[in-house]
């Protein structure tokens, strides 16, 4: 099975951050050690508990190199 976690975001906005069970501390170091901007739309934490995140178009340009990935899962 292919894995598609890391297509798997959110919005990025008050929300995210009230609804994750992070410490001020801990959101303060994953933001910093990850490849977090606060004015990208789209956030995840990546498998190093870390915040990644994608403006529209570098998360478009995420799916699309993702496609043969979904392709395989959703087409059979």
């Amino acid at each position: 099975d292919e894995d598609l976690s890391h297509l798997d975001v959110v919005p990025n906005d008050d929300d995210f951050f009230e609804n994750i069970n992070f410490t001020k501390k801990d959101v303060a170091f994953s933001a910093v050690m990850g490849d977090y901007n606060p004015h990208d739309d789209y956030v995840i934490i990546d498998g190093r508990g870390n915040f990644t995140s994608y403006d529209e178009y570098k998360y478009q340009e995420l799916i699309r190199e993702s496609g043969g990935e979904i392709m395989k899962i959703y087409l059979p």
